[in-house]
């Protein structure tokens, strides 16, 4: 369906919703995230990661983020809180603090577009 619009933006929330951390639920994401990657028009928002594990923990988060911006690329990979569902769990500056974390391997250029750059292109801010 998606790719019957190229010249729409889909921006796909919380990472595609990783819910099911099983094995199987894992492939299955994956699968569905690599399917979504394929098409350049979706672009995926790092937000909700804590939403169904009720928690906001760098090695729970680590993998989903990194395998999410191996993925989309950080052309097409925003970061997002969910707040203030995830205020529930944890603070902000704890979230801000994970997200940095994880992505800290990754240049510098990249964390700019990750934490910034590709949000303001997408939609469209003027800043």
């Amino acid at each position: 369906m998606i790719a019957s619009f190229p010249e729409t933006t889909f921006v796909l929330e919380h990472a595609g919703m990783a819910e099911d951390q099983t094995a199987a639920g894992k492939a299955a994401w994956r699968e569905g995230m690599e399917l979504l990657a394929a098409l350049p028009n979706v672009n995926v928002k790092l937000s909700g990661l804590g939403t169904f594990r009720r928690r906001a923990r760098i090695d729970e988060m680590r993998p989903l983020i990194l395998d999410t911006i191996e993925m989309f690329g950080a052309d097409r990979t925003v970061w997002g809180s969910n707040f203030p569902i995830e205020k529930l769990w944890t603070s902000y500056g704890d979230l801000v603090a994970i997200v940095k974390e994880a992505i800290a391997p990754l240049s510098s250029q990249d964390r700019r577009k990750i934490l910034g750059e590709t949000a303001i292109r997408l939609y469209q801010l003027n800043v």
